[in-house]
């Protein structure tokens, strides 16, 4: 748990690529930031761009010390 707004700095792997983002987390969820690598991506398109949209079950994996890997549901 952090107060801190930016979170606390992990890796999300996406198809084989990692980016920077925040990690946040409360007693029912889990969330990241929506920047990442202050390079201009949006979490959401950066999503859509590897086909997860709005509404897809995700399941985010656990690659080590602050890496996590999402893949939707179905793909495991």
């Amino acid at each position: 748990r952090t107060s801190r707004p930016e979170g606390i700095k992990v890796k999300i792997k996406l198809n084989g690529k990692n980016y920077t983002t925040g990690f946040h987390n409360t007693n029912s969820c889990i969330w990241f930031s929506s920047r990442l690598d202050r390079d201009g991506y949006q979490l959401y398109e950066l999503l859509s761009s590897h086909g997860i949209n709005k509404g897809d079950k995700l399941n985010v994996i656990s690659e080590g010390e602050d890496v996590y890997e999402i893949k939707k549901h179905n793909q495991i």
